[in-house]
């Protein structure tokens, strides 16, 4: 059996980060990882911050990859140390997708459940003006009706790739928000984050009509009630999304504004999706773990009358599953109270997170 023992002090530990890596105390002595378990869970066993897992590895260089953990293996920690036993070659066959086959590749487990968040998963793009005015859509469906259904043909106005399957979306929101300084006249300078598009169904492309210039296609599956004339289509990733990454903490400095809650009525919880004001342009990518803080709130002073502004509560935790040039899909991961349009996430530990 291959054992990889990695020794770390508590000490070097607190004096090493910024902020406390702190251990639970109830943290198991050891654990035997099984099949089912995920990076969050597990991180959820011995930290008080799940997303700083990769963190406790710093002082250890021989292992570059900390999230590659397989069922079988053992976690241990005792008396301030860590270590690792590895099983017999680990498992090393996982499903990226319902769709697709068993694959042999390193990726270790999830970050979480596919399972048991795929129905918190949204079918959502935010795309520029720009990229929607390029997208191919259906002009008409078969025997011109209004809303075409499964099995049905569908009229697209390009010629698209035959026996190529196509994700089938209509609009959703446009989203602006106040970005710099302001402009000459003194007002906000407003711009404009991209527009929501959601995935409706799936269309295979049956033919290239004669003319060259249009292409028909079966209705394939519906997420919603139907297909509509004016329906936009994307050529369907190979893969969907996975969640074979590390939990890590964002950029320093981030505040993003939650938008939207997509799958909510007012209020977000646990596995729900929120959409933040910011994407690449602020550095985030699949992974990265914010911190949920409250609306400010302002109440008068019982003596004086005046103003008075209270502190932001921590309300959750939200990590990043998808992200766009200006915006990015965050998962619920935690919530202690009820999230709300307005309520920003923030880098973990960045002075703006009230603990």
């Amino acid at each position: 059996m291959n054992i990889r023992v990695l020794f770390i002090s508590l000490v070097l530990l607190l004096s090493s980060f910024a902020s406390a890596l702190t251990i639970k105390s109830n943290a198991p002595t050891t654990y035997t990882v099984v099949k089912g378990d995920t990076l969050w869970d597990i991180s959820g066993m011995y930290l008080n911050e799940p997303w700083r897992w990769g963190e406790i590895w710093k002082s250890n260089p021989q292992i570059k990859n900390p999230h590659l953990i397989y069922p079988g293996d053992v976690i241990s920690f005792q008396n301030g140390r860590l270590s690792i036993t590895r099983s017999k070659g680990g498992m090393r066959h996982v499903k990226l997708s319902p769709e697709m086959k068993e694959v042999p590749i390193d990726l270790g487990i999830p970050v979480v459940s596919y399972n048991k968040i795929k129905s918190s998963l949204l079918h959502i793009k935010v795309i520029t003006d720009a990229e929607v005015k390029a997208l191919p859509y259906v002009i008409a469906s078969e025997n011109n009706r209004l809303i075409a259904l499964q099995n049905q043909r569908v009229y697209i106005n390009k010629p698209l790739k035959t026996g190529v399957t196509y994700d089938v979306y209509e609009r959703g929101e446009t989203h602006k928000a106040v970005r710099g300084a302001q402009n000459r006249k003194g007002k906000d300078r407003t711009v404009e984050l991209g527009t929501e598009i959601i995935k409706v169904g799936e269309v295979v492309i049956e033919r290239i009509d004669p003319s060259g210039e249009t292409s028909t296609g079966i209705v394939k599956s519906l997420n919603r009630r139907g297909i509509n004339p004016g329906n936009w289509l994307i050529e369907k990733p190979a893969a969907g999304v996975d969640f074979f990454f590390e939990p890590k903490p964002a950029p320093h400095g981030v505040a993003a504004e939650i938008i939207n809650l997509p799958n909510a009525f007012q209020n977000a919880s646990k596995r729900y999706t929120v959409l933040l004001d910011r994407g690449m342009d602020a550095g985030l990518e699949r992974g990265h773990t914010l911190l949920i803080q409250s609306n400010e709130k302002y109440v008068n002073d019982p003596h004086t009358g005046e103003k008075v502004k209270l502190p932001s509560e921590a309300l959750g935790t939200i990590m990043i599953y998808e992200v766009f040039d200006q915006t990015s899909l965050g998962l619920v991961m935690d919530a202690k109270d009820r999230i709300k349009l307005g309520n920003m996430a923030v880098t973990p530990f960045s002075g703006k997170y009230a603990k």
